[in-house]
């Protein structure tokens, strides 16, 4: 029995080593995989149209003494000379501005308010800017806080810088906000 050991074990040992040559040798490999299949590509047009993808808003060419207004309108605004008065306030410590602008297609209303105030020259953070579109009544507000620089000694002119959202006033809201900077000045 000790001579039929010796043989079997012998011959599991012949069996490993001859396994694991072949493994080693890559002469066991994993089947190649099987094709796919490639998309066809049709010559005819697609049944669904190509919607152009809208160009972002872009920036009006103002001059120092314009406000820059940038989304769902493109325009330059100056006081406007309708002889319509801005109406420009300091109470306590709250300064409320409401300047109308005139804009080469559109007018506006622009709403600066800071609680807070002691006075010019400084920068406000966090103040209140609000945009009307005069005719339709639409209505924009700084989403956090516009960015409110006064220069004027009686409160009266400065400038301004302010991401707005739509808040209402049209019967269907834009989907495009309105960003605005530059000088405003009580008239």
């Amino acid at each position: 029995m000790s001579r039929y050991r010796t043989l079997l074990s012998l011959g599991a040992v012949v069996l490993v080593v001859g396994l694991a040559s072949l493994i080693a040798t890559g002469a066991i490999r994993h089947p190649p995989p099987q094709p796919r299949a490639t998309p066809t590509v049709l010559a005819t047009p697609s049944p669904f149209p190509l919607l152009p993808i809208p160009p972002l808003p872009t920036p009006p060419s103002c001059t120092t003494d314009q406000l820059e207004l940038v989304g769902v309108f493109n325009d330059c605004a100056v006081a406007a000379a309708n002889g319509t008065a801005s109406y420009c306030s300091v109470s306590g410590s709250t300064l409320r501005d409401v300047l109308h602008l005139q804009g080469k297609t559109h007018g506006y209303l622009l709403y600066l308010t800071i609680v807070g105030y002691h006075g010019s020259g400084v920068t406000y953070v966090d103040a209140s800017v609000l945009v009307r579109e005069y005719v339709t009544g639409a209505l924009w507000q700084s989403m956090s806080g516009g960015i409110i620089r006064v220069t004027g000694v009686d409160g009266r002119s400065g400038s301004v810088k302010a991401d707005l959202s739509y808040v209402g006033g049209e019967p269907t809201p834009p989907t495009v906000g309105l960003n605005i900077s530059g000088a405003w000045r009580c008239v």
